[in-house]
């Protein structure tokens, strides 16, 4: 049995988070798609994304969006939740590194900085100069290794006055 409650989870993507929702990026679109939480949500090898065996370190994993960069020239993970630690994670077959990548040590932690994000990229462009101090303070254990450091920075020195 799970030590996460993967419906509990679930709701609260749909609850806190947009369906959908795109961020320009310097011309650059940044789309994400939480669609996928309107439903039961499905291992990651239930997608079929692989013509080999799900390796077990993946097992664990519950897809609830999909990030897509450049419409579809860039990046295009899917968002996923570890079942067993709460982790949540990103997973890109086609990355040159492992697939499997951090983006925040809870749900609510992600939904907090994805909300941050969304702020600063649609409302307050000022405030990207404390988007990476803001991104660490929301999750200190995961802002060295995470997705969103680079994210943060990048958009902090697009942004820069």
């Amino acid at each position: 049995m799970p030590a996460i409650d993967i419906e509990a989870a679930r709701v609260e993507v749909t609850e806190k988070l947009p369906i959908r929702t795109r961020w320009n990026l310097d011309g650059t679109p940044w789309d994400w798609d939480f669609s996928r939480s309107l439903r039961s949500l499905e291992p990651i090898g239930a997608l079929g994304l692989f013509g080999t065996v799900v390796l077990d370190d993946w097992r664990p994993l519950r897809v609830f969006g999909e990030e897509a960069v450049g419409e579809g020239g860039g990046a295009h993970p899917f968002v996923c939740m570890h079942a067993e630690t709460g982790l949540v994670l990103g997973f890109d077959i086609e990355r040159d590194k492992s697939p499997v990548f951090l983006l925040n040590t809870s749900l609510a932690r992600f939904i907090a900085t994805f909300l941050l994000f969304d702020h600063v990229l649609r409302a307050e462009r000022a405030a990207a100069r404390e988007l990476p101090a803001r991104v660490r303070e929301i999750d200190a254990d995961a802002f060295g290794e995470s997705e969103w450091r680079e994210a943060a920075d990048y958009v902090e020195a697009l942004y820069r006055a």
